[in-house]
């Protein structure tokens, strides 16, 4: 199997890699306006015989999906990507030595690429895997998208055995990712803000009786801070913006803070929106103000055995491409893992070509790491599925 895999990442041709790449940022795709990149990655695929099926299953945003389909006696694996970005301005798209420059370069649209190359080198290659190896390339992933393509394929079992993520951490592979839940909390009083010579004198007061908020979501994050998760740590609560009133001499009528809270493996959205509703009515009970609280679950946390078949093919990957070990680690933000692991318990890792410039203003990825991460997907892929016959070599 060795010599044939080493003959096979030869192929990864880089040139090929960048021109993809740089026709993709060329192409503004800001989520839930992605119909004509779309449109054309699937015909790009079809000129390069991969038979790629364009899926609406979500409003505002298609999935590309391309399977090659394997001798019928191994798994399905699933190299996903995005075709999405923020809706943030940026330089057209440009080459300069051997850096890509554009929006979406540092990991979606450099991910996509390296995965294509990947399935087209294997795809015209004399072998055949033993399982079947999909790409599935939704435009939902970036908020305000939710993943919902994702969702739709896993109602009907499309997403496969395991599953490579072609975004997050490029150095180390995550067993373990929190998840995440944007909160809003809002005190308010009866009324409309008004000169404060004029306010009840007994009249609850939105900024004061919002410490009581604040004092006790700092007492949660010191008593969830107490246990550390492996590869992740601790569980947090974090306050990032307070808001309240607009003129010296006028008396809010309500005050806002928002924020988020990561929680670890194994805790479902109804659990956590639970935490918040117990604290809602604790603090409503201690108030005359009125307390209510908005809570969005962004992603669940995710914990995968670290002799996942899945994991063990990608570090092998990555050591034939790299000659170097790739370790284990903790994910801390939320991603696609964060549905197709910590929801659809499917075995999900990241490998992204570079994402240390998303979301930068002059974003842009380098070409060599792009070209070791289409290497590490095809190299990954055969380890997990394996060639048929391979007893023959």
């Amino acid at each position: 199997m060795e010599s044939r895999l080493r003959q096979l990442i030869n192929q990864i041709d880089p040139t090929r890699l960048a021109h993809l790449t740089m026709e993709l940022a060329r192409i503004p795709s800001p989520t839930r306006q992605t119909d004509a990149i779309a449109a054309w990655y699937a015909e790009y695929a079809r000129d390069r015989g991969l038979p790629a099926e364009v899926r609406r299953d979500a409003p505002d945003g298609a999935t590309v999906v391309i399977s090659l389909p394997g001798a019928g006696v191994g798994p399905t694996l699933t190299l996903l990507g995005h075709l999405d970005h923020r809706p943030l301005d940026h330089p057209p798209a440009y080459q300069e030595g051997g850096l890509l420059y554009g929006r979406g370069c540092a990991e979606g649209k450099s991910g996509t690429a390296a995965i294509t190359e990947a399935l087209r080198v294997l795809a015209s290659s004399p072998y055949r895997l033993r399982g079947r190896l999909q790409a599935v390339i939704h435009t939902l992933h970036e908020p305000p998208g939710r993943r919902e393509g994702l969702d739709a394929l896993a109602r009907r079992g499309s997403l496969g055995n395991a599953i490579i993520c072609a975004a997050g951490p490029h150095r180390y592979v995550p067993v373990a990712g929190r998840g995440c839940a944007q909160f809003r909390w809002k005190v308010r009083r009866e009324g409309e803000p008004m000169h404060e010579l004029y306010t009840p004198a007994d009249a609850p007061h939105p900024i004061w009786e919002s410490q009581l908020v604040l004092e006790r979501l700092e007492r949660w994050s010191e008593e969830i801070g107490q246990i550390a998760w492996p590869y992740i740590g601790p569980e947090t609560v974090q306050v990032g913006s307070i808001h309240a009133g607009d003129e010296p001499e006028r008396m809010p009528a309500e005050c806002i803070i928002a924020g988020t809270r990561r929680f670890g493996p194994g805790k479902g959205e109804h659990e956590v929106l639970g935490e918040f509703l117990l604290l809602q009515q604790e603090l409503q009970a201690r108030t005359r103000a009125k307390i209510e609280c908005q809570v969005s679950v962004l992603g669940l946390g995710f914990r995968l055995h670290e002799r996942e078949p899945i994991i063990q093919a990608l570090r092998r990957g990555y050591s034939l491409v790299t000659d170097q070990d790739l370790p284990l680690g903790g994910f801390l933000d939320v991603g696609d893992a964060s549905k197709t692991a910590g929801e659809y318990g499917i075995p999900t890792v990241y490998h992204g070509t570079n994402r240390e410039r998303y979301l930068a203003e002059l974003e842009y990825v380098s070409l060599r790491d792009v070209v070791r991460a289409a290497r590490v997907y095809l190299a990954a892929a055969v380890y997990y599925l394996g060639f048929e016959d391979v007893s023959r070599e």
